[in-house]
């Protein structure tokens, strides 16, 4: 009978798919099983575009070059001062920042058994403007809810007497 990977992603690190059992985990080729100390821990964050759009407004002293060239032709300070009123002023120029914000996403899980080697850790993280959020979340998910089932169904430790 073929078992069925309950979850998976491909790592980007080079440790190929990772795929969830109910039994344990597949990484790297290597399988993982779960003890009744089993456990995971995964956060991440996207990574994303930001837009930041701002202004600038500089004084261009065209109006006082204006002033200064009718003043000079007419010797009027008037007419200089409407010249400079309606040809002066500030120009404005609009500027658009775009960033990348890199994301990363950390998933640890602990308490694993492999053959006599007990209390193995997996530990994977991506970082970078395209991480796998979404899909490593996922398997976090699925992997919580085989260790809670294997713990369910797992042998309780027999009493121990003391005499």
């Amino acid at each position: 009978m073929a078992e069925y990977a309950l979850a998976s992603f491909e790592a980007k690190d080079g440790t190929g798919r990772w795929e969830v059992f109910t039994w344990g985990i597949i990484a790297n080729g290597q399988r993982y099983y779960f003890t009744k100390r089993s456990h995971i821990v995964c956060a991440g964050l996207p990574g994303r575009t930001e837009r930041h759009v701002y202004q600038t407004e500089e004084d261009d002293d065209f109006g006082l070059w204006a002033a200064l060239a009718v003043y000079q032709e007419t010797g009027s300070l008037t007419d200089a001062g409407l010249a400079a009123w309606a040809l002066g002023g500030t120009s404005i120029e609009t500027h658009i920042d775009t960033r990348e914000i890199p994301g990363n996403v950390t998933l640890s899980i602990g308490h694993l058994r492999r053959g006599r080697d007990a209390n193995l850790s997996l530990r994977y993280r991506e970082d970078g403007r395209w991480v796998q959020v979404g899909a490593i979340q996922h398997f976090a998910d699925i992997t919580l809810a085989a260790i809670n089932a294997y713990r369910r169904t797992a042998t309780p430790a027999a009493p121990s007497s003391s005499i």
